[in-house]
């Protein structure tokens, strides 16, 4: 039996952008993946939201992916309103429902950029290690540097992919908040 390949993109998509439509169009694009899983984060408590503005994020978010929509995506809202599910818990699930399969996480090299002591944020996950030795990773430059120099994050296995050939996206759901809240404040 062939194994399932999943692209596995989750996040805070709050606000989703422009650099999250071009990642979902890239890996719709690659032939090698069976299927497209985006799933917003659930809950988190160093992002606290009003019930409505679960309510309105999960909608804005639902709208934004709406062109994607064909047998290989999948907009997964379910848990947006309970408390966030840990990336490694999604991926047990993952491989749970559909056997055998393989899961790669989609990031962007922010994520794996190495500290002095050798540890990036994905450590700080729950069971980030764990993560980070098992998993398989679909990583996205973000800025420049990235692209021409990827040797700038973590390198533990052949499993972590730098994506060659796209165009760096240096913007972030936070950059955008920030910006709407600089703007308001002013």
């Amino acid at each position: 039996m062939k194994n399932i390949n999943i692209a596995f993109f989750g996040g805070s998509f709050n606000p989703p952008h422009e650099g999250h439509k071009r990642i979902v169009k890239y890996l719709l694009a690659d032939s090698s993946l069976d299927a497209v899983i985006v799933k917003p984060s659930g809950i988190r408590k160093d992002k606290p939201l009003s019930s409505e503005n679960i309510y309105l994020r999960k909608k804005m978010i639902e709208d934004f992916f709406e062109e994607f929509k064909c047998n290989r995506f999948m907009l997964n809202t379910d848990s947006i309103d309970l408390p966030i599910i840990p990336t490694y818990l999604e991926c047990n699930k993952l491989r749970e429902y559909c056997s055998p399969c393989n899961v790669w996480i989609v990031v962007g090299t922010d994520l794996l950029e190495c500290n002095k002591q050798g540890r990036c944020e994905i450590h700080s996950w729950v069971n980030g290690e764990q993560l980070l030795k098992e998993e398989s990773f679909y990583i996205f430059p973000r800025n420049r540097s990235d692209y021409n120099n990827p040797y700038n994050i973590i390198h533990l296995r052949s499993s972590l992919w730098v994506v060659r050939g796209f165009e760096p996206i240096d913007i972030s759901s936070t950059q955008l908040r920030n910006l709407k809240e600089n703007k308001i404040n002013v």
